[in-house]
């Protein structure tokens, strides 16, 4: 669906096509697997990169992975939770 818009696509077909891929992305919750989803929402950056709507959304799910990830560990950040939080926040600050 993305790729029949482009630079020459109006701005609503734009828009539509954004808040579709929006929800889409909200959707997506791997529960405990955080790197799976982790590396779905990276896939997603590298696809629907030319829509500001999208990368918004893709920065909120990463930062609620981080969070999840610290949930999971009661809080207590150990070897494996530090280093995922971290590519996480590698993951928001390269947007």
């Amino acid at each position: 669906m993305h790729d029949s818009v482009d630079f020459l696509a109006n701005e609503e077909e734009q828009k539509k096509v954004g808040e579709l891929l929006t929800l889409m992305i909200n959707k997506i919750d791997f529960g405990r697997d955080l790197e799976q989803e982790l590396k779905i929402l990276s896939e997603a950056r590298g696809l629907f990169f030319n829509f500001d709507s999208v990368m918004e959304v893709l920065i909120y799910k990463v930062l609620e992975c981080a969070v999840k990830a610290l949930r999971f560990a009661k809080f207590r950040h150990n070897r494996k939770t530090l280093a995922f939080v971290k590519v996480c926040n590698h993951f928001v600050s390269f947007l």
